[in-house]
């Protein structure tokens, strides 16, 4: 009887270690049958090779910043009103062209595609040639200039340019800067920044989120990039402005090479460079990014009589040869030993009579811009940057309203090669055709109104070795008898693709 009770109080437990056994061989079984491969005949082949195949995506979307007028760094109002800083009678004018397949083209404030204010490029579009749309407006403020484009091919792109003058005040003589793209890395070559020289940097956000932006500077006096007495961050709000003091951050340098690099998103920037003694205007001019660094630059723009200094650096230490180009070749004029980091001030003296461009050469890639100098017998003066310029199949520039340009083309190539120029009115119109040859390493120079007087944009087709910019001029200074010089560097109308690699993978479920 006792036996009984004890196997009937035993019997439970029995039944849960049985059961508790039981479901540990049900779950091994289920992870077993996930877990094994099924046979070859039982999967379901995907749809489609598994073979890689490359996929193009274009850029449909161009976005760029147009920087208002040339303006003083320091605004405030100190001391007796005779003596202050004045940017007198200043007046400005921004030209903005849109080429080929593009849907719409827009020029408004900086504030985001539901900007109000923004205003539309209208074209000739009776032709059957692709169509340019163009407007003009003062450059008083920056601007947002937005291309949307219906295809993206070779001949379609957007250029723009703005430009201020001014017969009276502390910024009397030329500046112009083209609309530049936003970037996450740009770099930059400016002047000096002794006694009487004041360097800005002006960056622009058109996104909508906030940039903190990474600064680094190289000077004239060592290697190694400078500490900045302002700090090497600048933040910048959304679709708004920042600027940051050069000559303050890296004072009594005889010119600097900067660098720009966007930690979260792409900026566009430019330098503002003015020069002064005392209560005398010296000039003042935009700084623009460079290209990349090469073993040979061509600078296209300089007369005869410009008082030419080049601004150059490398990487790593080279010998650079710095020669004038002329309608048909090079002549040599100067050469000297660049340092690894540090910026080197070449002065060329006077550009000879038949000069049209700069020519450097270098054993390394380097990077290299021309401060160029024009002065009357009264001692007033205006200065300008020629930067650097790149070839490319199609390009183009325009010349703001009330602006005259002579345009120079240089070849880059140890072969002669023909381009081809058209001129375009305010309106879009057709305005001029002309076709050059232009032998190795030399080129032409030539009026705008050559094309046609009523001729503002231009576009240059060619094999890729043409390089190309012009020299602006403005009436109400030559009619005063104030010198004034400016540039304006082409720009590709070569829209950006890509080619991704596609691969299907069979391990991927869908």
């Amino acid at each position: 009887m006792e036996s009984e009770k004890q196997t009937r109080r035993r019997a439970p437990w029995g039944r849960l270690i049985f059961g508790m056994v039981t479901s540990v061989v049900l779950v091994a079984a289920v992870l077993g049958i996930c877990m094994t491969p099924l046979p070859a005949g039982l999967v379901d082949k995907p749809k489609g090779d598994a073979a890689a195949t490359r996929r193009r995506v274009d850029q449909t979307q161009l976005m760029y910043y147009c920087p208002s007028r040339m303006a003083l760094s320091d605004k405030g109002q100190y001391g007796d009103k005779e003596f202050r800083a004045s940017e007198g009678n200043q007046a400005s004018a921004g030209r903005y062209a849109a080429f080929g397949s593009v849907y719409k083209a827009t020029v408004g404030p900086l504030q985001g595609e539901n900007a109000s204010g923004a205003q539309t490029l209208q074209g000739n579009d009776t032709t059957e040639e692709a169509t340019v749309k163009m407007l003009s407006t003062s450059a008083d403020v920056s601007k947002a200039f937005d291309v949307r484009l219906l295809a993206a091919k070779s001949g379609t792109g957007a250029v723009g340019t703005t430009a201020s003058w001014a017969t009276r005040g502390d910024l009397t003589g030329l500046s112009a800067a083209s609309c530049a793209a936003p970037s996450a890395r740009q770099i930059f070559l400016t002047g000096p920044t002794t006694e009487g020289n004041t360097q800005q940097l002006l960056v622009a956000n058109p996104s909508a989120k906030a940039a903190s932006l990474n600064i680094r500077v190289w000077g004239s006096k060592q290697g190694e990039s400078i500490p900045l007495s302002t700090g090497s961050t600048l933040n910048v709000k959304a679709y708004g402005e920042a600027s940051m003091e050069l000559s303050s951050a890296a004072p009594d340098q005889d010119g600097l090479y900067v660098e720009v690099i966007g930690k979260q998103v792409p900026v566009a920037a430019i330098i503002r460079s003015v020069k002064a003694s005392g209560l005398t205007a010296l000039g003042s001019d935009f700084s623009e990014s460079l290209p990349k660094p090469a073993g040979r630059i061509l600078i296209p723009g300089v007369k005869a009589g410009d008082a030419v200094t080049m601004i150059a650096r490398a990487d790593k230490t080279t010998e650079a040869t710095f020669s004038w180009v002329n309608s048909n070749g090079v002549v040599e004029a100067d050469r000297r030993g660049l340092k690894a980091g540090k910026v080197t001030t070449v002065n060329l003296s006077k550009a000879p009579d038949d000069a049209i461009g700069i020519e450097v050469q270098a054993s390394s890639p380097i990077s290299a811009s021309a401060l160029t100098n024009v002065s009357d017998d009264g001692g007033r003066m205006d200065f300008a940057y020629a930067v650097q310029g790149a070839a490319f199949g199609r390009s183009a520039l325009t010349l703001p309203d009330k602006t005259e340009g002579e345009l120079t083309m240089l070849n880059s190539s140890d072969a002669a090669t023909r381009v081809q120029i058209n001129g375009y009115d305010a309106q879009g119109a057709s305005a001029g055709v002309k076709e050059y040859t232009l032998p190795a390493h030399g080129g032409v120079r030539l009026q705008a109104a050559e094309l046609h007087e009523s001729a503002v944009a231009f576009t240059v087709s060619c094999d890729q070795s043409v390089v190309w910019s012009a020299r602006l001029s403005q009436h109400d200074l030559d009619d005063a008898s104030i010198p004034g010089v400016a540039y304006v560097s082409s720009s590709a109308l070569e829209p950006s693709n890509a080619q991704i690699l596609v691969r299907a993978d069979r391990s991927i479920v869908h």
